[in-house]
């Protein structure tokens, strides 16, 4: 508040202070929670996405896999292989 001479405020003046005090806390509150709700939402969005790339990542691995054991498998044929028992051997490309 200011004065043409140096006074103290008065009680009104000083209540109208309070008031605007809590006011503006609250504003800087609601302010800061929403700024940390959108920082979680962009965490969660990351996290989200992350677990689908690395679950793409691994559906891929595992398709890779079989389809490498599916060409080994092709490339080797049973005349190839000594007389030993199929299910026992496990051919490597």
């Amino acid at each position: 508040m200011y004065y043409r001479e140096p006074r103290s405020p008065s009680p009104a003046e000083t209540r109208a202070l309070e008031m605007a005090t809590h006011l503006a806390g609250i504003a800087i509150e609601r302010k800061l929670a929403r700024e940390e709700r959108e920082r979680l939402r962009q965490v969660q969005a990351d996290l989200a996405h992350l677990s689908r790339v690395t679950t793409m990542g691994e559906l891929t691995a595992i398709a890779g896999a079989r389809d490498q054991a599916a060409n080994c498998r092709s490339s080797h044929k049973r005349k190839d292989l000594p007389a030993v028992a199929w299910g026992a051997m496990t051919p490597t490309c």
